[in-house]
């Protein structure tokens, strides 16, 4: 069969697509991290009691933890373009998060839901950052 005509192969295949596939396990680690601290933090405020004032913040807190450890581990493969790939693996993660808790709270986005996509795409780029700069 011509070359032309022959399926690619995985090292043939163009280098947008994997950046792609790395931006998108990215954005899966930001998930699992993003419901894994929601869940701790929940079992912690329920537990102790907390105020409502403080959901805000913790909200800020795991959107800023996640974006980092997923922006880190989108660029880690790659090694490069780490501010681009880390910013651009929050976008489906926020997607995704923000799909899932409208389907459970049947409310649209808030202030504080914008402010936490900020947050998480600002950390992602830092984390993209740290992962392309490392050793």
């Amino acid at each position: 069969m011509p070359k032309s005509k022959r399926k690619l192969s995985a090292k043939e295949s163009p280098a947008l697509l994997q950046t792609a596939i790395k931006t998108l396990i990215g954005s899966l680690v930001n998930i699992i991290i993003y419901f894994a601290l929601t869940a701790v933090f929940s079992l912690i405020s329920l537990k102790t009691d907390a105020k409502s004032d403080y959901f805000r913040y913790m909200i800020f807190f795991i959107s800023a933890m996640s974006g980092l450890v997923g922006g880190f581990a989108a660029v880690k493969p790659i090694r490069k373009n780490g501010i681009l790939i880390g910013a651009v693996s929050a976008a489906p993660a926020f997607l995704i998060i923000f799909l899932v808790s409208s389907i459970i709270s049947r409310t649209g986005i808030s202030i504080t839901g914008w402010v936490a996509a900020a947050i998480m795409t600002l950390f992602s780029a830092i984390g993209g950052i740290i992962s392309a700069n490392k050793r």
